[in-house]
């Protein structure tokens, strides 16, 4: 509890200037008032607060980021680091008046795109809109971003607002913790959580908390989400050319979990909370790629005014775009800009020292453009390139989100969101109807060696309470063997739990991916099959969790299970039908029961392409049963900016184990994503350590490299004298930043030879 209130009072009482001492210490307290009174007294102060705001102004900051990586299922191997794709920020200082409406000065503007190679910060041309975000605005509705998507998207596919009328329908409320806060002038405010559960999981329907001003019913802070995965597609679609839309469709599904929205408000005068922070964190697939997309605001208030009593009246309702019957802010269905240059901020005027916030919610001649659905009155830079280098900004992009938002406790946010949004707070229990996916998209068609053409259905069911129901039954034509699973998992976006009971081909292989789409791909076409295989019948229990801020990844298993061989069933293969090549033989799995466990741990550090970027993870693992073994894997990638679009790279990995090593689980050095320019299993043992370094120049969007690795795997008690070790060195090409790979390898001992490698990176 004593978390709790330190997380929440410091940044919920704010005063404009003049600032004033800061409140003491919040106490919590416990309050006669029911949960129903409760929410009735916050659904009538939505807009109660609209009559009364005559006028703020504020600088407001916000950051926008998108980041892109492979997308896979998250066991206990390696964990595929996410590249920054895209990142935008702004500053700019934004206003409202009773009377005028909207006014915004955008101060600093830049983006890069490291994905297509635009690395270096600029401002560009037709981002205006986005640079101007108002916190608040009358008739908008304060659970954000309900009321930006609410426009973009169909009504069915967005957010059911909790204290909207008739909301009890959809939605079961309960009261959480008290606050009491002292303010300086001595006076109090009593806070108290109102917790809601959604009655059935649905996109359109929120978990999560909200902390209301007893007094006032006026929502103080939020943390929820959307109780399952929403479809993405409909708010894309808007956003894409009629022309470009049928090209997109083909990459979907698109399918999204937004982790968690936070917004935090502050009071002012005594009487306004407004919004100081917004977070919102997302993560999506589609068509084998994951992207993560976050959103980070804040507001700092200069100055905060009611409305003289008796000073509104219809006409100047109408001028500031207010409907007069409902007090709601009309949207227009234009946006953009007008004559922008008609009148802007001479160059090298960055402190704004000329343009008073009165002069710009007055003159008419201004630049006009509509944000967030509001009609803005604009200036603008004279010349839009001085807004990339603003002293307004970080000084990078490429920097920590506590450089943009110094004032604001990010930490304490994100772990009060994590206790709202915990395992437990989840959508009542109502299934839903069953899901059936099939194809190459949902990884339901495969080939190798042993399956030959393995075909599956896979069915899931959205129950309830965060668990989701999933079965999947699988043929093949080669081995003609019948595969299933059976599945219970439960999620709250952060954090999964999953129970399956399965029959199944698993492959030994440690860094490749043999059963994906693009090994299938290569066994089909060229005859080349580089996973190591054996059939696994019995249970698990997985996990994993990920962190708010970007952090590890940590990942575990419990299983019991029956291991056996999978042997060579077909040759069969274009290269087979041009030339006779034949697959290589497949491993002769030590058979047996094995009960045991493994736990991973993956990790990413920096953005910026030209400095440093870390990744990697390490994974233990334990079984005893037909044989008694654990072992142990550690691996650490860096990159470095070299200058002039070169960049340098290091790679280092080794593992060690004890007791009997069964053949499955044994590592096979080799491959494109360890020694390239010898096959998998070039060498094979129960200790092993390799070490990598490329050097690339180029443009990211196509990048070629020079590369060397080097390598070894045996006996453990030979680790410290291995004799000669696999290397080898080629040429390569890096495109979209390492996503995807194709590299033309010569090893050079060892019975190496010329191989060629097209890969998506998973490292």
């Amino acid at each position: 509890m004593l978390a709790l209130v330190l997380a929440l009072h410091a940044p919920l009482v704010q005063t404009p200037t003049p600032p004033q001492a800061s409140a003491s210490l919040a106490v919590p307290v416990r309050t006669a008032i029911g949960v129903s009174a409760l929410v009735e007294r916050a659904r009538s102060a939505r807009y109660q607060q609209d009559s009364a705001l005559g006028r703020y102004e504020a600088i407001a900051r916000q950051r926008m980021s998108a980041r892109l990586g492979i997308a896979r299922n998250l066991g206990v191997g390696p964990i595929s680091p996410e590249r920054l794709a895209a990142r935008f920020e702004s500053v700019a200082k934004v206003g409202w008046d009773y009377s005028r409406g909207a006014w915004g000065e955008v101060l600093g503007r830049r983006s890069v795109v490291p994905l297509m190679g635009l690395i270096d910060p600029e401002a560009q041309d037709g981002d205006d809109d986005v640079a101007l975000v108002f916190p608040y605005h009358p008739g908008r509705d304060q659970l954000w971003p309900v009321t930006e998507l609410g426009d973009a998207l169909p009504r069915a596919h967005w957010i059911e607002h909790p204290l909207a009328e008739g909301a009890d329908s959809l939605y079961v409320f309960s009261l959480g913790d008290s606050l009491r806060i002292k303010l300086p002038d001595g006076s109090a405010v009593q806070l108290r959580e109102i917790r809601v559960r959604a009655r059935r999981p649905e996109a359109r329907l929120i978990v999560g908390s909200l902390w209301v001003d007893v007094a006032r019913g006026s929502l103080v802070r939020a943390a929820y989400r959307p109780s399952v995965a929403m479809d993405l597609w409909p708010l894309m679609e808007r956003e894409i050319g009629r022309d470009d839309r049928s090209k997109v469709k083909k990459f979907g599904p698109f399918t999204g979990i937004i982790r968690e929205i936070i917004v935090e408000h502050g009071l002012y005068q005594g009487r306004f909370w407004l919004p100081r922070t917004r977070i919102a964190n997302a993560e999506g697939t589609a068509k084998g790629a994951s992207v993560s997309f976050s959103i980070e605001q804040t507001f700092e208030y200069q100055s905060v005014s009611a409305v003289p009593a008796g000073a509104i009246t219809a006409r100047e309702a109408a001028i500031a775009d207010v409907d007069p019957r409902t007090g709601r802010v009309r949207l227009p269905p234009w946006r953009g800009v007008q004559q922008r240059r008609r009148k802007c901020r001479p160059t090298g005027d960055s402190t704004s020292a000329k343009w008073s916030a009165d002069s710009l919610v007055v003159d008419d001649e201004l630049s006009v453009m509509y944000a967030e659905g509001v009609r803005v009155r604009v200036l603008m830079p004279c010349d839009l390139s001085t807004l990339a280098t603003s002293p307004t900004l970080p000084k990078s992009i490429y920097g920590s989100d506590e450089e943009l938002f110094p004032t604001t406790d990010l930490s304490a946010l994100r772990a009060d969101a994590e206790r709202a949004l915990g395992m437990s707070e989840q959508a009542e229990w109502h299934p839903q109807r069953p899901a059936y996916h099939y194809g190459l998209e949902n990884g339901q068609l495969r080939y190798n060696r042993v399956e030959g053409l393995s075909a599956g259905v896979m069915g899931e069911r959205t129950m309830g309470k965060g668990y989701t129901e999933s079965g999947m039954i699988r043929a093949s034509t080669a081995d003609r063997q019948i595969n299933a699973e059976v599945s219970m998992q439960r999620s709250n976006t952060r954090a999964d739990v999953a129970g399956t009971l399965y029959r199944r081909l698993s492959a030994s292989n440690d860094w490749e991916n043999p059963l994906g789409l693009g090994s299938s791909i290569s066994a089909a076409l060229f005859g080349r099959d580089d996973g190591f295989y054996y059939r696994s019948l019995g249970a698990e229990l997985t996990g994993a969790r990920r962190s708010a801020d970007e952090g590890p990844v940590v990942t575990w298993r419990l299983f019991g299970e029956r291991q056996d061989s999978a042997p060579v069933r077909t040759h069969r293969s274009l290269a087979n039908t041009l030339n006779g090549n034949q697959f290589t033989p497949n491993i002769q799995a030590r058979a047996g029961m094995y009960w045991g466990g493994s736990a991973g741990l993956g990790f990413a550090w920096g953005a910026n392409p030209s400095g440093t970027r870390l990744s990697g993870g390490s994974r233990l693992e334990a079984a005893t049963g037909e044989a008694n073994f654990a072992r142990f894997s550690t691996e650490i990638a860096t990159s470095r900016g070299l200058g002039r679009g070169t960049q340098g790279s290091l790679t280092a990995s080794g593992g060690m184990s004890v007791g009997s090593v069964p053949v499955q689980r044994l590592w096979y050095l080799g491959g494109a994503h360890t020694v390239r320019g010898h096959a998998p299993g070039a060498m094979v043992g129960d200790a092993y350590w390799f070490g990598r370094a490329e050097v690339a120049k180029g443009h990211p969007l196509v990048r070629p490299s020079l590369f060397a690795d080097i390598g070894w795997a045996g006996d453990r008690a030979k680790f410290s004298r291995p004799g000669t070790p696999l290397s080898g060195a080629g040429l390569g090409a890096a495109l979209l930043d390492g996503l995807v790979r194709l590299d033309v390898a010569r090893g050079l001992e060892r019975g190496g030879g010329w191989r060629v490698d097209f890969y998506l990176e998973v490292r």
